[in-house]
């Protein structure tokens, strides 16, 4: 092998390792998952796919899936491609149309997660101790149960008061939480979704938020490893919905829930869109806006003209 062709290897090397890179590990999984269904579908793993393939896997995955779905899948497709510097056929205008036409019979709205509210979450903080069943049908004891509402507790309303994505909840060690002179806490983030580079963030949680986590550290402060929860991001899905089920709180909770509920709490509390972006490190407004809607129109001008009348 003569050294043009060696350094043309390593190169394409770390190319793809920068690439790779550039995205977290969660989104590595689903773009692999997405791009084994897609070969699985087409019978071959060949690139440059046939734009012709892509258009119908799309359109197959479309009949049942929802707008994100579809889009995840294009995603991965294009990736992969991009990995071998190839362009996507996701590029091709017949593929592109599939795309655009499933978002307009489906729409591109989702089914918005149900936020945990201040008045949720203390639904939940009042609940939280009582006796649950165990996946084996045992009642826990109510030693158990205080445990778990230790954990249920301190889980939900760090992801509320920091606004953490389930992602970063996962990721935390005890390292990255800290006490302030007030009582307070700090939560850093060493990389999220919207931060790749590493450049972190310091987040806050309140005196009673940082209390629990105080007491959940003593208690399990002789576990192996640093890991704050223990869980893995559909792990805390699950146990934050099991926790708003428990408390009798009906909606769709997910691993989105605490983050969407403090937004809609701050705009309640007449946070602007942009404190908002900051509190919640969005770089765009879209989703921010979106999760918010009532409270916003909660302030819109009818509603104000209402006010107004009222007084």
């Amino acid at each position: 092998m003569d050294r043009k062709h060696t350094d043309l290897v390593s190169a394409t090397a770390a190319l793809r390792d920068n690439l790779k890179a550039s995205r977290s590990d969660s989104t590595h999984v689903a773009y692999a998952r997405a791009w084994a269904a897609f070969t699985e579908f087409a019978g071959s793993d060949e690139i440059p796919a046939d734009p012709g393939q892509v258009g119908l896997y799309l359109s197959s995955l479309g009949q049942s899936a929802r707008p994100a779905t579809v889009r995840l899948h294009a995603a991965a497709i294009a990736a992969a491609h991009k990995l071998r510097g190839v362009e996507s056929p996701t590029a091709h205008p017949g593929v592109a149309a599939v795309i655009a036409g499933h978002l307009r019979i489906q729409g591109a709205t989702q089914r918005q997660a149900t936020g945990i509210t201040a008045t949720v979450f203390e639904r939940i903080t009042e609940t939280a101790m009582t006796p649950r069943k165990t996946r084996g049908g045992r009642l826990e004891t109510d030693e158990e149960a205080r445990f778990r509402a230790l954990v249920d507790v301190s889980l939900i309303g760090t992801m509320r008061d920091a606004m953490l994505r389930r992602s970063e909840a996962a990721a935390l060690v005890w390292a990255d939480i800290t006490g302030a002179p007030d009582g307070t806490g700090r939560v850093t983030v060493r990389r999220s979704k919207t931060d790749q580079t590493g450049a972190g963030a310091v987040l806050f949680v309140g005196d009673a938020v940082f209390e629990c986590l105080t007491s959940l550290r003593t208690i399990t402060s002789g576990l192996p490893d640093e890991s704050v929860f223990h869980m893995s991001e559909s792990q805390i899905a699950r146990r934050i919905a099991a926790a708003a089920a428990s408390a009798g709180v009906e909606g769709r909770f997910s691993g989105h829930s605490p983050r969407i509920g403090m937004a809609q709490d701050l705009v309640a509390a007449g946070m602007s869109l942009p404190d908002l972006m900051v509190a919640g490190r969005w770089k765009s407004p879209t989703m921010p806006a979106h999760y918010t809607r009532g409270q916003e129109a909660g302030q819109g001008a009818v509603a104000r003209y209402y006010s107004k009348a009222v007084h």
